[in-house]
This record gives structure tokens, sequence and C-alpha cells, in this order.
């Protein structure tokens, strides 16, 4: 988004991104070249917002208004998305209700100020539209029409300056609009649990009833063809706020029913005043005491400790804001402290001198790296690897590989939601796997760069094997040697029912077991979209260690047979019973066999084995404690170990380092906690613990373990949570001695 603000990248042509060319001032950032921007516009939308929730709120009783305030301030307000949305609608309801639509110049500053927030994000633009048209409906014929037109004129003459402002071209707002509608409508993908049906009940209810409440409140209209418009407007916003909230929700739950609580209250003083027809006993004019109601559920059932911490929350955004505001003298050097500590925090040292100024590209979905150590970072289009999920969005990304090769390729092969790592942006690693060569692995990144003989010319692949299977059916990969890539595709479209479930429900979720060559069975989530793109099955890269391996090993792990199933192993619905499964021969990869395999124990020498995989938001480190070798672990992070065969027990240490217990200010705590998943995709917590140092002092001392774990193969995950705060200062945690014990045999 820095990029974007400072005009190196065209949104829609260069990059697809669901934020707009401001959407640098609309993120949880303080750091980077546009940190002060966004300090300011925080300060100014704060103070937008706390004007508006009292104008809104002034002819109300004391007792409702406060309880209006409280309820903005202490609990609205930490959520700057929650914030920013509210105020379009405070702006549109003090417009619609307030009289100000009668005054030319409110009408310039109304569209002024629904001009910049459209041009943060994709869903804000997408409101203010629905807003403005809402506004013109009311004003169709009133007798203040003419302050409407001044209004969208005014919303589109700042939203197409401000575009041209930050070095955006015109002529690529159309493929913003289009490839930003493209990401939101396959961000459901994205989410990693399906949304529990309780949950979506409460959401779909609250939908109906918000939109059903003012179409009520202009029933009986006058004008019955604008009562008709404004209906309709509402129930379009009702969809809006469905299908772009809950079920295209990346964010947490939460939020959404935050939103939709906000939406009630605001209601409440709007309907009154729309419904002066409607008798006060009518359960019509309660409709959003009940909406707010089913709101406060759907946050508790979503997220019952984020419910609990929402003043935590709250106290934490407020504590630094107070500090900032009374070492004003100091805010450019912070900034500048800030972003230095940025880049220490994620400076890969070895990689600069190696990329020099040549272009690189980042293939995965921590792309901060390569902007932190000031690379030459030229992003392909879907530039985070979770998000091209669909056939259209890897194509477009394969095909930039083709036409624009950057000359070296930063990757860390990673998924989200438990979903088949080979489905992520699997044409763009196709390109690299085929066309660079692996240089080596620092830190936690593989460095390609181009072959020397390489060419940019797709390469055909070669069916080898096409069948028709079932729901259930075991699928084989085709044998073949072992360093032969295997590419599968799978066509499996979704019916007509499907496509018209997936309009208003989240989409069916799939699953795919695999069995790879030692006989290890898993259970991943399964995009059908993807998979029309394809994805290896040979070899069968899970992290980067197996990468690594497919580089020095004769025989590499790679899929030997496969079964795709619904939620409960059947059939799903909304998907036809058959469908067509295609085999290719790819030809062969770039191997460097004389590269060192970084994938060993060094880091994890005190533990029985190394992690297959490992995810952090710090890097991780091996450190002295105690004189002990240890793994410096900073939450949030997660390591993860395949068992393979009869481990009977895991057993190890946990802990503060010394150093954290001793510093002026203490921690809020670290959570720690051991996950098993099974062949069939299904988890248990084997063990977990808070740790709260500052406040107990049990729990200065290092923490042991000693548990049983379940027969037969699975993954065991070891994770480190940051507090209730989400304060990660002085979280300075470790693992150590981590060994997988085998049950003595009698």
């Amino acid at each position: 988004m820095g990029a974007v603000a400072a005009g190196e990248l065209q949104l829609g042509r260069d990059i697809l991104l669901d934020r707009g060319p401001l959407g640098i001032w609309f993120s949880p950032t303080d750091t980077g070249d546009f940190g002060h921007q966004h300090w300011w516009w925080q300060i100014t939308q704060s103070a937008l917002f706390a004007f508006g929730v009292w104008w809104f709120s002034r002819r109300w009783s004391e007792f409702k208004r406060g309880a209006c305030i409280a309820f903005f301030i202490l609990i609205a307000a930490p959520y700057p998305e929650f914030l920013t949305v509210v105020m379009l609608m405070l702006a549109v309801d003090a417009y619609c209700r307030r009289g100000l639509a009668q005054s030319p110049a409110w009408s310039v500053v109304t569209g002024i100020g629904l001009g910049v927030v459209a041009l943060g994000k994709f869903t804000h633009l997408l409101f203010a539209v629905g807003w403005l048209g809402w506004v013109l409906l009311l004003g169709w014929r009133s007798p203040h029409r003419r302050n409407t037109v001044i209004l969208a004129s005014s919303t589109l003459v700042t939203f197409l300056a401000g575009w041209i402002i930050c070095g955006q071209a015109l002529a690529a707002l159309p493929a913003y609009i289009a490839g930003a509608w493209d990401l939101r409508q396959n961000s459901n993908q994205v989410a990693a649990e399906p949304i529990a049906p309780a949950l979506l009940g409460i959401g779909l209810t609250l939908a109906l009833l918000m939109s059903a409440t003012v179409v009520r409140s202009v029933v009986g209209h006058r004008d019955r063809l604008q009562a008709a418009a404004l209906g309709g407007a509402a129930c379009g916003m009702g969809f809006l706020i469905w299908k772009q909230g809950l079920l295209q929700a990346d964010t947490p739950l939460l939020d959404h029913f935050m939103f939709q609580l906000g939406l009630c209250v605001i209601l409440s003083g709007s309907v009154y005043t729309w419904m002066s027809d409607v008798p006060a006993n009518q359960w019509w004019r309660r409709a959003p005491a009940i909406g707010a109601l089913l709101a406060a559920i759907g946050m508790f059932m979503s997220s019952p400790a984020g419910s609990s911490q929402l003043l935590l929350r709250w106290n934490a955004r407020v504590i630094p804001t107070k500090d900032r505001l009374t070492t004003r003298g100091r805010w450019p050097g912070e900034y500048d402290g800030l972003y230095e500590h940025a880049n220490e925090a994620y400076s890969l040292p070895e990689i600069p001198p190696i990329v020099g100024p040549a272009a690189i590209d980042v293939l995965g979905n921590e792309t901060a790296y390569a902007r932190l150590n000031r690379l030459h970072w030229t992003p392909r289009p879907v530039f985070q690897s979770y998000r091209a999920t669909t056939r259209d969005l890897a194509i477009r990304n394969a095909e930039w590989y083709q036409t624009n090769p950057p000359e070296f390729v930063l990757q860390k092969l990673q998924t989200i939601g438990d979903r088949l790592p080979a489905l992520n942006d699997a044409l763009a690693a196709r390109e690299v796997y085929q066309h660079y060569r692996l240089i080596g692995q620092f830190r936690r990144f593989l460095v390609w760069t181009q072959a020397a003989d390489t060419t940019t010319t797709p390469a055909h692949p070669e069916l080898l094997e096409e069948k028709t299977v079932t729901w259930g059916q075991e699928i084989a990969v085709p044998a073949a040697s072992p360093l032969q890539p295997i590419w599968c595709e799978i066509d499996l479209p979704a019916t007509w029912w499907g496509r018209l479930r997936s309009t208003v429900l989240p989409p069916t979720a799939l699953y795919v077991q695999t069995t790879d060559s030692t006989g290890f069975q898993m259970r991943y989530r399964y995009l059908p979209d993807a998979g029309r793109a394809g994805f290896l099955v040979s070899p069968h890269l899970l992290s980067n260690f197996d990468l690594l391996n497919f580089q020095t090993e004769a025989a590499p792990l790679r899929l030997t047979k496969f079964t795709l199933t619904g939620p409960d192993d059947d059939a799903p619905a909304g998907f036809p019973s058959t469908f067509t499964v295609r085999f290719h021969r790819l030809p062969a990869f770039e191997r460097n066999p004389d590269i060192s395999n970084l994938a060993s124990d060094t880091l994890f020498r005190s533990f029985s084995q190394a992690p297959s995989r490992y995810e952090a938001f710090y890097q991780l480190a091996e450190l002295m404690e105690h004189d002990q070798p240890v793994v410096a672990v900073h939450p949030p992070s997660m390591l993860e170990f395949r068992v393979t065969s009869g481990a009977g027990r895991l057993t190890g240490r946990y802990g503060f380092f010394e150093s954290a217990l001793n510093a002026t200010e203490g921690s809020d705590g670290v959570a720690f906690r051991i996950q098993w998943i099974g062949p069939d995709g299904r988890s248990a917590t084997l063990m977990e613990q808070f740790l709260e140092p500052v406040t107990d002092a049990a729990h200065r001392a290092a923490q042991s373990f000693d548990i049983a774990l379940p027969a037969g193969p699975g993954l065991v995950r070891l994770f480190t949570d940051p507090g209730p705060t989400f304060d990660l200062a002085f979280d300075w945690v470790y693992w150590q001695e981590i060994a997988f014990i085998e049950p003595a045999v009698p």
C-alpha cells in the first residue's frame, strides 16, 4: 500500500488489491514512509467520529445518550475499520434527517468526505456508492434535489481527483474495480474454518431484519415509486453487508457482529423518525433493539474471549495514543525509530548482497520482507499466494512470470486454514520450479535465481491419464520416476444450485485426504476453483524442507493417492456426483543437488527432531538460557512436527527468559498450546497454559510437560500466542528439549 500511495504501482494494472490509493491511511500500521500521514488521518478520523456521535445523540434522553456514547467510544472506537464505516453512516444520517440537505455547502462537504473514504478500501467504495444511492433516492423528488446532484458530483470529483493525485491512472480504474471485486468474491475461501450454523443464522437474520425495518419505514410513503426504490436500496445494502461482511469475512466474525451492533444503534435513532406513522406498540419500532440483542449474542458466540476483552483492547490503544500526544516533538524521530526497528526485526542480512539492485518477487504471504530489506520488489498481480484462489487469478500470476520474470524470487512455502499447500498460487510456483535455480535458504526463505538456459516459453504438459471419479473414491497418482514432476487438474464446477446457494450462504467446505510415499495420511482443505488451475502431486511439497529435500534426495516425497470428500465424508451439496481428474507429466524441474540441505536441526539441536515447518511473527533463534540451548519463539509462533511412527509421548520445557522477568515493564502474558492433528484433519488440544509471570510468581520458573500422544500418524503443533491485550512487548519465551518418545518394547 505504501508503494501504491507513492505511485510506484498501478492498481488493477500492476497489482490486484482490495485497498485503494489511500489504503495506507486506513491500515493498522504506524511505521514506514507514510506513518505520519496515517497518524494524522487517525487523529482527524477520531475527531470526526467523536463529533458525529455527539451530533447524532444530542437530542436523546440523558440515559440513552450516555449509553450510545459509551458504546461508540469504549467498545467500537478501538476498531479502525468499524470507526470508518460508522462515520459514513452518521454522515448520511445527519445529511438525510438533520436538514443538512438544504445546504449546498454541506452537500459539497459530505461529498468530499464520501470521496476520500472511498479511496481507502474497495468495501468503503461499495458502501459510499450504496449510501450515495440512498441519498439520491431520498432527494429524487424533494425540493432540494439540486443539492443531491451537488453531493453526487462532489463525491465523484473528489474520488477521481484523489485517484489521479495518488499517481494512479484513470485508465486502470475499471481494472481495479474488476480485480478488487474478484478478490472479494473469492475471499470466503480464505477463511480457516466454516461458519457455525448458529452464527450463520444470526447473521442472516440480522441482515433481513435491518432491511425489512427500513422497507417498513417507507411503506405508506406518498411517493410509491420512491418508496419502492428506497426499499430496494435497503435490501441491496442489507445483502451487501451480508455478502461482503459475514460471507466474505477475512477478519474475525467478532468484527462483523460489532459492525451490525453499531448499525442497529444508529437505526434506533433514525427509524423512529422514519416510522412516525407506526404506532408505538408495534414491534417494528423495536426492530433495532432486537437486532442489537442478536448482534451482541453473535459477538459473544463468535469470540467469547474477544467480547470480554473489548475494554482491554480499548486501553491498549488509548495508552500509546496518549503517549504520542504528549510527546509531539519526538514524532518524526519516533517513526524513524519504529521503521528501523521493523527493519532489524525482519532483517535478512545475507540476501541483499546476493540480490543487489535486481528485481525480485516474493512467493508466499510475507511480502513485507522485500521492502523492509530494501530489495527491488516487483510484485506479481496477486502478490500474496493465499489469495490466488481461482483459476483466473492463478493464470494471471503465471502469465506475469512468463512476460515479466524477475531475476530473483524469494520463497516461503506456507499455507493458511489447513489448506493443501500445493494449491496456493500453484501455476506461479510451477513457473519458478521450471525456470529458476535454487541457490540457498537464508533464515526462513529460499532464494531462487533465473536458470542460465531458461526460456519463458510456457512448457506444455503431457497428458498421462484422464478419468471420471466420484466423491470418496480413491484416486491413484500414476507411477513415474521419483524425480518426475506430476501435475493434477480437477474439473469440479458447482451446479446451478451450488452457485445459487453460494450467493447467500458460505461455500461448502471440501477436503482432500492424502497419502504420501511414506504412507503418511493427512486431510487438508480443498479449493475447487484453485484445483481447476492444477497443483503438484509429485513432488509433494508442504514446506521449504520438502523443497530442499527435492533438490538433494534421490527419492523425494510424493503423493501416491488421494480422495475428495465433503464436510461429513459424503458428497457435498451443490456439486455434481462425478467429476474429471487429469494427470500431466511436466518437464523436469531445475535441481541443484550440490546445495547444502539447510533443513538440518542446527536451530533445533535441543529437540529430538526438527519441525517439518514453522511460522513465526519474529525470527526464531537459538539462545542460551542457564547455559542450556533453547529456541526463542516470540509469539505468535507455530512449530509443526510430523509423527510418522508410533511415538507414544511428548515431553519438553517452556517458559519466559529471565531477561523478560527483570524488565522494567512486564509482559501481559503468553499462552502455550500443543495441538494434535489426526489423519482425518480433526484437531485436539493436548496441553494449554497461560503464563502470567508479572502477577503469578509460580509462572516465573520454567514449566515442563509430559503428555501422551494419540496412536497412529499425525501432526503435532506447538503454539505461542500473545496475551489478552495483544501487546507483544516483553513476550520473550522459549521451547526447550522437545522430545518424541517411543513406547518401550515389552
